[in-house]
């Protein structure tokens, strides 16, 4: 329903991504002299009465090390193995790998608490911490050979790294903002086709007046 002339244009906003900052070019930054908690945003026109604006947050001075990820059994039959299983599990996979002589760790996973939703999630194991992506590739080996897949991963991409007001890295929020009273197409929504691993979220935007921004 379109607006009545009184009414003042609606922003909605229909996206907003958290990506660590490995994932964010330097340019990205308006201000190149770092500052903790800065706020930094880029606005483009997408189409007639549709923004993205892209907002930086956190602090470029934060840094975070790689480490190995192990996958763990899920002790369940009919059940794929993933980085988070029970207690048990995640202890008996650390003794192990302890036990080969690796700097293993096992950490609590949750959710944020939700009215209804929420709370611990299981616990997973991680191996050493290295400065470098290649460091902790050439490490890596020695995981698999104790009896564990592993896989190479970067700490900032946690979910439940330091929050940017908490000096945390850098995080990207993306907006898409759409005016009802200009916008003339449809807005749709999609997470892939799998809900269990990790992937892009996207949106699509299907109007007429795409390339003729105004």
């Amino acid at each position: 329903m379109a607006p009545s002339s009184t009414t003042s244009p609606r922003r909605v906003a229909m996206l907003a991504a958290l990506l660590p900052a490995l994932l964010l070019p330097s340019a990205a930054l308006a201000d190149p002299t770092p500052r903790p908690h800065a706020l930094h945003g880029e606005v483009s026109i997408l189409a007639r009465g549709v923004t993205h604006e892209r907002i930086t947050l956190g602090d470029p001075g934060a840094r975070y090390d790689w480490t190995l990820q192990v996958t763990l059994p899920s002790g369940e039959e009919g059940v794929a193995d993933s980085p988070v299983s029970s207690a048990a599990i995640a202890a008996e996979a650390t003794d192990r790998l302890r036990g080969a002589g690796l700097d293993a760790r096992s950490e609590e996973v949750g959710a944020d608490e939700l009215e209804d939703a929420g709370g611990p999630l299981g616990e997973r194991v991680r191996v050493g911490s290295y400065a470098t992506e290649a460091e902790a590739s050439r490490a890596r080996g020695a995981v698999i050979e104790a009896g564990y897949p592993a896989s190479v991963w970067y700490e900032g991409w946690d979910g439940d790294a330091p929050a940017p007001e908490e000096g945390g890295g850098l995080v990207a929020v993306n907006v898409l903002t759409v005016d009802p009273a200009r916008f003339r197409g449809e807005v749709d929504a999609t997470f892939g086709a799998d809900l269990e691993r990790t992937e892009t979220c996207a949106v699509s935007i299907s109007t007429a007046s795409i390339g003729s921004p105004g």
